[in-house]
């Protein structure tokens, strides 16, 4: 092989990959946050199941380490609790 030949294969072995499309589900509601972010409620669905997304988004990508996903099942626990600390503030 040529020296030509060698870096064409390894730069086709080693080309960056397109980067994946986010998910950004149904959105349920968003508020601006102090620090510039966006936090988001959706609703996605894996594998026929819903989900919710929680996140602090920043542009067009939820932040690494800041979201979580909540069941269908456990929203109604969630709600609860919510109501709970809303009413203890009071």
């Amino acid at each position: 092989m040529t020296p030509r030949e060698i870096a064409a294969a390894y730069a086709a072995k080693h080309a960056p990959r397109p980067q994946r499309e986010v998910d950004k589900g149904t959105l349920i509601g968003a508020r601006r946050r102090p620090d510039g972010g966006e936090l988001r409620l959706t609703r996605h669905e894996y594998q026929g199941r819903g989900y919710y997304r929680l996140a602090v988004w920043d542009g067009d990508w939820p932040v690494k380490g800041k979201q979580i996903a909540i069941r269908e099942s456990e929203l109604g626990d969630i709600t609860t609790w919510l109501c709970d600390v809303m009413e203890a503030k009071k």
